[in-house]
């Protein structure tokens, strides 16, 4: 967690860091401030910035922000690292296995799909195979559930930002 003056929290370094994608982002940002215009505060949670606090605060208070911001940055890691297992997952299939998947997870039989795709009801059968197998999972009902994920993960982890609403609410990836 990294905590910053209001007056060097943007600057080129600490604006740079809170625009990352999580992916890249290696930790939350919390500006400390004198005192802060709601604009300007907006201003640096649309920027990224985990939360704002105003100055001078009780400990408790800071330490609570610095709680929550390691919190939010664990299970930010956690969404990443299942991301990244999903990605590879899904980097792992042919063009045609995910035609197949497209198909697969909108509840298509496999004689549907083959005919949509112009192969065989056999081939359609094998591609279900390797994707269920490259996918770690025993249904088209776990696929489905996983190609979700890793829809909504891809969504979340490209956003810049960790803070939303009000100055003390983290958003949750």
């Amino acid at each position: 967690c990294v905590i910053a003056d209001h007056v060097t929290a943007m600057t080129t370094a600490v604006a740079d860091h809170c625009r990352l994608p999580r992916v890249s982002a290696p930790m939350p940002v919390i500006v400390a401030s004198d005192e802060i215009e709601v604009p300007e505060a907006v201003r640096c949670m649309h920027n990224g910035v985990f939360t704002v606090i105003v100055k001078p605060r009780d400990r408790r208070e800071v330490v609570n922000a610095i709680h929550a911001a390691v919190q939010w940055d664990i299970e930010s890691l956690e969404l990443n690292r299942r991301y990244i297992a999903l990605k590879k997952c899904d980097e792992a299939l042919s063009d045609r296995q995910r035609d197949v998947v497209r198909l697969l997870v909108r509840g298509e039989l496999n004689k549907s799909i083959a005919s949509r795709l112009g192969l065989s009801v056999r081939m359609i059968e094998t591609h279900r195979a390797q994707i269920l197998r490259k996918f770690e999972v025993k249904s088209v009902v776990e696929l489905a559930v996983k190609c979700t994920e890793l829809r909504l993960l891809s969504t979340q982890l490209s956003s810049p930002s960790p803070a939303v609403g009000n100055l003390n609410v983290p958003r949750l990836v």
